[in-house]
C-alpha cells in the first residue's frame, strides 16, 4: 500500500471514531459559529470574520445568525468601529448551550491524552500543527 493510501486509511479510521464524529460539530454549522465567537479574544465577531474563519460564504453566515438569533443563542449589535456592520455574541442561553458540549470533547481528550502521556501526546500535538501548516500550502 502506498504512503498516501496508508494517509487516507489511517485518517479514516480515526474520522469514523465516534468522539470524531461528535467534534465535526465544532467545525461545520451553528456549534462551530457559536464556538469560533466564544473562543475569540473579544467574545464577538463580524459575519465577515466568522465567514472567513470557517471557510464559508457570508450568505451561509447570514442563515446560521438568523437560525441562532431565532433560538436565541445570540445577540447581534451594531459595530462601535463601523457602523455599517455589526457583531456577534453568545447570549447567556448560546453559553449554557455551547458548554456541555465542549465539556464533553475536553473530557474525551483529557482521557486520550492521559492514556497517551504527555511526551506522545506532545509529539500528536507537533506532528497535527505540522500537517496543518504542509496542508494548507498543497493545492491539487
Amino acid at each position: 500500500m502506498s504512503d498516501s493510501n496508508q494517509l487516507i486509511q489511517a485518517l479514516s479510521n480515526l474520522m469514523k471514531l465516534g468522539a470524531f464524529k461528535d467534534l465535526k460539530i465544532f467545525v461545520e454549522g451553528e456549534v462551530a459559529l457559536l464556538f469560533l465567537v466564544y473562543q475569540s479574544e473579544e467574545k464577538m465577531m463580524s459575519p465577515k470574520d466568522i465567514a472567513a474563519n470557517l471557510g464559508i460564504s457570508k450568505g451561509r453566515v447570514t442563515a446560521l445568525i438568523n437560525s441562532l438569533s431565532e433560538k436565541e443563542l445570540i445577540d447581534i449589535a451594531i459595530s462601535l468601529e463601523d457602523r455599517r456592520s455589526f457583531n456577534i455574541m453568545l447570549t447567556p442561553l448560546g453559553l449554557d448551550y455551547l458548554k456541555p458540549k465542549i465539556q464533553k470533547a475536553e473530557a474525551y481528550f483529557s482521557v486520550v491524552s492521559q492514556l497517551l502521556g504527555k511526551e506522545k501526546t506532545d509529539v500528536l500535538v507537533s506532528i497535527i500543527n505540522e500537517i496543518t501548516t504542509v496542508m494548507e500550502g498543497v493545492t491539487i
